[in-house]
């Protein structure tokens, strides 16, 4: 007969197995399409399909002490649009908007050729893309690895969904960005805790290098208001991202008094 604790260890295994198939899910629940018009792709993105309402659903029950996620088509559309026109230069990239319909609500935005955000390889990016975000006074709110593509000479990173952003000059929302970028590679590397230790490792660090701001927002995590997204990680695993946050603070400090 299966112990509690064995019932708990396959539903942890079970999350894992499902974080593999995001991509599928993401296609699942997408509310874009790949359309071809005069031989060149572009993506159409509806906000008004119930799916896209629907999945914000839970989120926006379950964390929204974390995050202002919100339902509205209406809402998610002007979010998008903000972020998507913002002036970004540099690293940190977004499509071009090719026409929007605010009655529709629809854009219709550029197809960027890429890869998706990989936890092993591009570890370093994602930090540096969030640092760059948050240093510019964003949040994103959905930071899963297909809502982001390196480019193939890795020079930029675009960020392609951003229908949960906020402008914010606070902690709170930036916090919930790595909060949930952690949570989701804990179960890329639910059986590798080493191999988790390192993406935290160099993520972090590559975070607090391209924004000193970052050092705040790794102490905002300790908040009572992240305890929903990391009771629902593994347990090891949120010891590990505890420790090295620790540890990074600690240097920093050590750092600033030398």
């Amino acid at each position: 007969m299966e112990s509690p604790l064995d019932r708990l260890a396959h539903l942890v295994r079970g999350l894992g197995d499902l974080m593999g198939l995001t991509p599928l899910i993401d296609r699942l629940i997408s509310q874009s399409e790949i359309v071809i018009i005069d031989g060149r792709k572009y993506v159409r993105k509806r906000y008004l399909k119930e799916v896209g309402i629907i999945k914000w659903i839970p989120p926006t029950i379950l964390f929204r002490v974390s995050y202002p996620f919100t339902l509205s088509p209406k809402e998610r559309f002007k979010r998008e649009l903000n972020f998507m026109t913002y002036d970004w230069q540099g690293f940190v990239r977004t499509p071009k908007l090719v026409h929007t319909d605010e009655e529709k609500l629809e854009i219709l935005r550029e197809y960027i050729e890429g890869n998706v955000i990989n936890y092993l390889r591009d570890s370093e990016a994602l930090g540096r893309a969030l640092a760059l975000i948050h240093g510019e006074g964003w949040a994103l709110g959905d930071v899963k690895p297909t809502n982001f593509l390196v480019d193939e000479d890795s020079i930029h990173v675009y960020v392609i969904d951003a229908e949960q952003s906020v402008r914010t000059n606070g902690l709170t929302y930036k916090a919930w960005d790595i909060a949930l970028s952690a949570f989701f590679a804990s179960y890329a590397y639910l059986s590798n805790l080493t191999a988790y230790e390192s993406f935290l490792q160099e993520f972090l660090r590559e975070y607090i290098y391209w924004w000193r701001g970052g050092i705040a927002v790794l102490r905002e995590l300790s908040s009572m208001k992240f305890g929903g997204i990391f009771l629902i990680m593994p347990l090891p695993h949120v010891f590990a991202l505890a420790d090295i946050i620790d540890a990074i603070i600690e240097e920093e400090k050590r750092g600033v008094q030398a």
